[in-house]
């Protein structure tokens, strides 16, 4: 978690080589007004309905400029 000014914001990950188990426990006590992620695992979650964008206020895409290379 995180303050700015006397707001409080919790961050979390999405992000491939972790336990998606301990993202998700993380998200769900918490939210995510920010979620940090790889294109993958967001897709994945949000695929599977795992994990829902509700309390985002902020969605970083880590290595988002991938999506744009040619195969």
């Amino acid at each position: 978690d995180f303050a700015f000014g006397e707001g409080r914001f919790s961050l979390n990950l999405a992000i491939g080589g972790e336990s998606k188990q301990t993202q998700l426990d993380e998200h769900r006590r918490k939210g995510s007004h920010i979620l940090i992620g790889t294109p993958g695992r967001v897709a994945d979650y949000l695929s599977s309905r795992q994990l829902t964008l509700q309390t985002c206020t902020l969605l970083i895409l880590d290595e988002g400029d991938r999506i744009f290379e040619p195969c």
